[in-house]
């Protein structure tokens, strides 16, 4: 009556409890007949029928009683079964969210390694652009000082050209005025004329020189600034 456990483990649960409600009918059966019979023999008064149903009670006992106990160890198979099936699944779940955790942690991993790589590309980044800027604001810091440098020489190169011009102009207005009171004191000798001719050439060298000053000064002045 007792079913195999590789049946009783592909069977479904409505099937094992329909099989178990089966064979405790019929247990319970067997012991309602035992006590029957041994209600009737009692009653009959008879030695023969006490046997009958003191060794029919025993054996329909005994059946009854290895009814239970396959039921027992059966329903414990499946339990059993039950429980190897339920935690195959649950391994099956745990092995199927640590791929999925493998995964998801090397996917974050990767994520975080490009992440340090754009952050280390943008420091040089940033490193070489403050470098420049420091290069160019060192750069910037000496053409102003060559642009304070070429100022001041220009302004010197001035103030000489101004004195240099007020000396020649000192200078020739002192030639005219001697040439003027020479010419007033020898008037119409031909010494008189030949020292204001001279005067006059004296007046055009100053001239000459102080243009030729003006032209030298304006290059070096442009190369300066």
């Amino acid at each position: 009556m007792a079913s195999s456990p590789r049946t009783t483990a592909r069977m479904t649960p409505a099937q094992r409890r329909r099989q178990r409600s089966v064979r405790l009918t019929v247990a319970s059966a067997l012991i309602a007949v035992a006590a029957v019979l041994t209600v009737v023999a009692v009653g009959t008064q008879s030695v023969v029928w006490l046997n009958v149903a003191a060794i029919g009670a025993v054996v329909l006992g005994g059946v009854a009683a290895r009814i239970v106990y396959a039921e027992l160890v059966v329903a414990r198979r499946a339990h059993q079964a039950d429980r190897t099936a339920q935690a195959k699944a649950y391994r099956a779940i745990t092995e199927q969210r640590v791929a999925e955790q493998q995964e998801f942690a090397g996917v974050m991993t990767e994520r975080l390694a490009s992440s340090v790589r754009t952050v280390r590309e943008l420091e040089s980044t940033l490193v070489l652009a403050e470098r420049r800027v420091a290069e160019s604001e060192q750069k910037a810091s000496t053409a102003q000082r060559r642009a304070n440098a070429a100022e001041g020489a220009v302004s010197e190169l001035r103030e000489a050209l101004e004195a240099r011009v007020a000396e020649l102009a000192a200078k020739a207005d002192e030639v005219r005025a001697h040439a003027e009171q020479y010419a007033d004191e020898f008037a119409g000798t031909e010494e008189a004329a030949l020292y204001a001719q001279q005067a006059e050439t004296i007046v055009d060298l100053l001239a000459w020189d102080e243009r030729t000053r003006g032209a030298v000064t304006t290059p070096a002045v442009r190369k300066h600034a």
